[in-house]
């Protein structure tokens, strides 16, 4: 299995709600920012959701209509991973130099449709690169046999 490609820094809740320009209590509902934790954890968030204004609207776009079908640590892997539809950029690169939110949208998709159609969110993400079965060796077990020591016929 590959493993997912987190880029940060990563903001506290208090420091992305600053940055948002909303109370540290509603940032957790916004459905156009990703973020890591909860539970036990403060949840913490990936900073290059936001700019010098707030979030970054074509980036919040395409965070929440993918959000629907995938989680968040699937979207942010799949957002700094080199895409061959936008010219072998990731998501984020293409975004940051100002290209169309859409063409992103659509390489979404694209990659969804290679899935299995059987894939959920909690299954198998089409964003995750993963090897398919034929391509992982199997490890051969070794059977462990007990040998009792063998009896010593005295004399």
């Amino acid at each position: 299995m590959t493993p997912s490609i987190l880029q940060g820094p990563f903001l506290t809740r208090k420091e992305a709600a600053r940055r948002a320009g909303v109370a540290a209590s509603l940032i957790k509902r916004r459905p156009d920012l990703l973020r890591l934790g909860g539970g036990r954890l403060q949840e913490v968030y990936f900073a290059f959701q936001f700019d010098q204004a707030g979030v970054r609207p074509e980036l919040g776009r395409v965070v929440q209509s993918l959000k629907a079908d995938y989680d968040d640590i699937d979207i942010c892997h799949w957002l700094v991973l080199p895409q061959r539809r936008l010219g072998l950029a990731t998501p984020l690169q293409w975004l940051t130099s100002g290209g169309p939110g859409k063409a992103v949208l659509e390489c979404a998709e694209g990659s969804a449709l290679d899935a299995p159609t059987t894939a959920t969110k909690q299954s198998v993400s089409p964003f995750v690169e993963r090897p398919s079965a034929e391509s992982v060796p199997r490890r051969r077990r070794r059977r462990h046999v007990l040998r009792r020591p063998a009896a010593v016929s005295g004399a």
